[in-house]
């Protein structure tokens, strides 16, 4: 069964009508019709139920084209996008997420420097805590990743490229009850709430002191990647921010915003993860030197 075919009973099966799939496929009824009922002559088996006003469902043949359907098309679909990136990245897509401390260093810098060496390629974008990165990365979602990320996670299959340290930070503002000690406790800092750009899990394990029963509950009360809402939290309501310093540069540098002493016991990195597939696309590796000269440029030392 050809590709055509597939997707003309995939369309059938999900919209439930027959003139509804043949506006979508840009063909008429009539012309889907008849194909229709060519495949089931062929097949020997009736396909769909057809019913008043156009309707037409599924019988358990369809629904096991349907399912096959949808994994040969995915990878169909994928085979084109990947035969167009290694042809050389002049056109295709790229999927591409990043995580916010990276987003304050190189965006939009990035993607402007991509896009003036692939002007015909397609850039699908997404910012996002460095843990949420990791995941759609480990699913196929993503073909390239720049975030701060754990060394509890694991990366099986991937190629990560460490960039810079990056280490985390509990970061308040400088009118902050906490602000100006020498030295502070985890359990002094838990006395306030805390909004956090990864998961409390990603940051338990790090730390030298023990942490209290509580503390998923306080280092969860608020987790975003949206750095705005940190930003106003921060600002507004005494909150702790677990965050990259890189995220808040510009509010520590004036002063606005300061680092809490609280002790740690790790090292961690902004680093680039791509998939097994994108270590082969040419535009991939240009991308990730694009990467590298936007942290140099902005004075960090690479690893």
């Amino acid at each position: 069964m050809d590709i055509h075919r597939l997707r003309l009973v995939l369309e059938i099966c999900e919209r439930g009508s027959i003139g509804k799939a043949a506006r979508a496929l840009g063909v008429s009824q009539p012309t889907l019709s008849k194909s229709l009922a060519r495949l089931e002559d062929q097949l020997g088996q009736v396909l769909f139920q057809r019913g008043r006003g156009g309707s037409a469902t599924p019988t358990i043949f369809a629904l096991h084209i349907a399912d096959r359907a949808r994994e040969i098309l995915r990878w169909t679909d994928r085979l084109d996008r990947e035969i167009s990136l290694l042809a050389g990245g002049e056109v295709g897509r790229v999927r591409m997420g990043v995580g916010p401390g990276a987003k304050a260093i190189m965006l939009p810098r990035l993607v402007t420097e991509i896009l003036a060496r692939f002007p015909q390629l397609h850039l699908d974008l997404d910012v996002l805590a460095s843990d949420e990165l990791h995941e759609r990365l480990s699913k196929g979602q993503f073909d390239i990743v720049v975030g701060h990320f754990s060394p509890l996670l694991d990366f099986p299959g991937m190629h990560v490229i460490p960039l810079f340290e990056e280490p985390g930070a509990s970061i308040v503002q400088a009118g902050h009850p906490l602000a100006g000690r020498e030295t502070l406790s985890w359990a002094e800092s838990l006395t306030f709430p805390h909004v956090s750009t990864v998961r409390y899990t990603t940051y338990a394990a790090f730390f030298s002191e023990g942490l209290p029963p509580e503390a998923e509950q306080i280092l969860t009360t608020v987790r975003t990647s949206d750095m705005e809402c940190a930003r106003a939290l921060v600002l507004e309501r005494d909150f702790v921010a677990l965050a990259s310093p890189f995220i808040f540069m510009d509010e520590i540098a004036r002063g606005d915003f300061v680092l809490l002493p609280v002790p740690r016991r790790y090292r961690s990195a902004c680093s680039i993860a791509i998939s097994q597939e994108a270590a082969d696309f040419p535009v991939i590796r240009q991308i990730i030197d694009a990467i590298k000269r936007c942290a140099t440029d902005k004075g960090l030392t690479l690893l």
